[in-house]
């Protein structure tokens, strides 16, 4: 509105009161350049508009709380289904690791494993030794049937060649011994490496 003074349209408004048929409003303003008041009647339709905007504003802000409400709401709903979910992930995780156990008590700890290996190789050697130790021959084990015939065939050899005094060849001893020529040179040999007889002639033996 116009200052009737300065012409300065920059003004404000003191009081605004409705007449009494409510036709008009009246105003008191005051211009802002030079102090000058003054009064001004303005059409009631003008209030109307006003009041049209100052209630289409609130609408529109009325609108603008209730869609932050609602992202409100949402938010917050959101959050607590992630609270949910990462909740029962960490169930999950727990029964897994309960299952399967945390990766340092698997596995087992590296002295323990080489003390263990120590100790089975330590086991595999004793019982390798043992294995090769000769077993001591006792004097009260009976000999076999074998053995006894040997030491018999032996015997009665050897007492064949003690009593011939030039000695004898192998015919001679198949001859009184009876045994086979394959048995006569066994005796023969065994009895030259033990020492007991000797060769004096080809084909004579003797006792040593």
């Amino acid at each position: 509105m116009e200052c009737p003074k300065c012409g300065n349209t920059d003004t404000q408004v003191i009081d605004s009161k409705l007449s009494k048929d409510e036709s008009k409003i009246r105003r008191r303003r005051q211009c802002t350049e030079c102090s000058a008041r003054f009064t001004t009647y303005e059409a009631a339709e003008e209030k109307e508009d006003s009041q049209m905007q100052t209630d289409n504003g609130s609408d529109e802000t009325k609108e603008t709380i209730s869609k932050l409400s609602a992202i409100k709401i949402s938010l917050e709903s959101l959050c607590k289904e992630t609270e949910k979910l990462i909740g029962k992930l960490s169930q999950e995780t727990e029964k897994l690791m309960g299952k399967t156990g945390s990766p340092e008590e698997n596995a087992p700890p590296a002295e323990s494993e080489a003390e263990e290996k120590a100790e089975e190789k330590k086991a595999v050697t004793k019982k390798v030794k043992a294995e090769k130790k000769p077993t001591e021959k006792k004097s009260d084990v009976p000999e076999s049937e074998d053995e006894s015939d040997d030491r018999t065939a032996t015997e009665a050899v050897l007492k064949i060649i003690r009593q011939s005094k030039k000695g004898v060849d192998i015919a001679k001893l198949k001859e009184k011994t009876g045994f086979n020529d394959k048995k006569i040179r066994n005796i023969v040999h065994r009895a030259s490496k033990q020492g007991k007889i000797k060769r004096s002639g080809r084909g004579i033996y003797v006792i040593a």
